[in-house]
């Protein structure tokens, strides 16, 4: 049933809505989020603390991601503003894009009539998936509900705070498009998923993993005996993964017919820990491509954001270097 329904959104190839309208709406929503604090925080003060967050979480996403030793803290209203300040646009601009690239390769086609496909992001943060995939809908077409129901599957929950904050802000083809997002824990050092997230799992049309194996990966590295070292047929040396993890769990409860968007950086283990995982179930890959730099337009920063931008002296990272996309179906047993 959830592969008929999503498959129902894609047939016909119409461009209704300008994306970067609605880039720089969401934009100006974290935006006006910063101008809520300015009435309720000492000026200097309030930059001050933006900036110290915005300086730890560029050195972790930038340089560090894989050391565990320096993560921070990210249930923090303050971190979790700075992300969304200097990443979530790059996330919701790629998850877009490559969706944007399926079409246009007539892999993948929008009715706008279709069934709103219901959503489970893994390690979704703020919501830049659900996000991503909204903007993709709206350029092609979908004018009321985006969504059916959406879940975040994440390891801090606290990540709820910033998309209820951010959701009243958004347009009303947002605020009224996507239901109510609702977080769940998930610990992906976990092997089995809760009886709760297996259901959340198998009753989802799309599973969205965006960013959220390089964690995955760091712990891999960690686990005693977790890898192991074979040779590539060119010759190099790849890590194969010897350990049951969460990923299995989440392809195992898919339901035959639910795609599975990955994005991820072509550096590290990600692609191997994904493949080896999915090799272990029936997908078809529908989509399997590396973008190199992928550029966020600058269009999409009004004079408010600009005038942010400038005070802080800091701005959003508009690059987003090369990805590995794939998007995959799962088939029958």
């Amino acid at each position: 049933m959830a592969g008929n329904n999503f498959e129902s959104l894609f047939r016909s190839l119409r461009i209704h809505s300008n994306d970067n309208e609605d880039l720089r709406n969401i934009f100006d929503a974290v935006v006006a989020i910063y101008s809520q604090w300015e009435h309720q925080y000492n000026d200097r003060e309030l930059q001050q603390i933006c900036l110290s967050r915005m300086k730890d979480i560029s050195q972790i996403y930038r340089h560090h991601l894989r050391f565990t030793q320096l993560r921070i803290d990210f249930a923090d209203r303050f971190t979790q503003w700075a992300y969304m300040y200097l990443f979530m646009m790059r996330h919701v601009h790629i998850v877009h894009y490559a969706l944007d690239v399926t079409v246009q390769e007539r892999l993948m086609y929008v009715n706008p009539s279709g069934l709103p496909p219901a959503v489970c992001m893994i390690g979704g943060g703020p919501g830049s998936d659900i996000l991503g995939l909204c903007v993709f809908l709206r350029k092609h077409g979908f004018t009321a509900t985006l969504t059916g129901q959406v879940d975040v599957l994440d390891k801090c929950i606290g990540w709820n705070w910033s998309w209820e904050t951010l959701q009243p802000l958004l347009p009303n083809n947002y605020r009224y498009g996507i239901p109510r997002v609702s977080y769940r824990q998930f610990d992906y050092t976990v092997n089995e998923l809760s009886l709760t997230n297996q259901n959340i799992v198998s009753g989802a049309y799309i599973v969205t993993m965006i960013k959220s194996l390089s964690p995955v990966a760091a712990w891999l590295r960690t686990v005693q005996q977790s890898y192991r070292w074979s040779y590539r047929s060119d010759g190099r040396l790849r890590e194969t993964i010897d350990k049951w993890h969460s990923v299995f769990s989440i392809l195992k409860h898919m339901t035959a017919g639910a795609f599975l968007l990955y994005i991820d950086n072509q550096t590290g283990p990600q692609r191997e820990i994904l493949m080896e995982t999915v090799r272990c179930f029936k997908f078809k890959v529908i989509f399997d491509r590396v973008l190199h730099n992928v550029r966020m337009p600058t269009e999409i920063f009004s004079p408010e954001a600009r005038r942010l931008m400038n005070m802080m002296n800091f701005r959003p990272c508009t690059t987003a270097g090369t990805n590995e996309v794939i998007l995959l179906r799962k088939l029958s047993m």
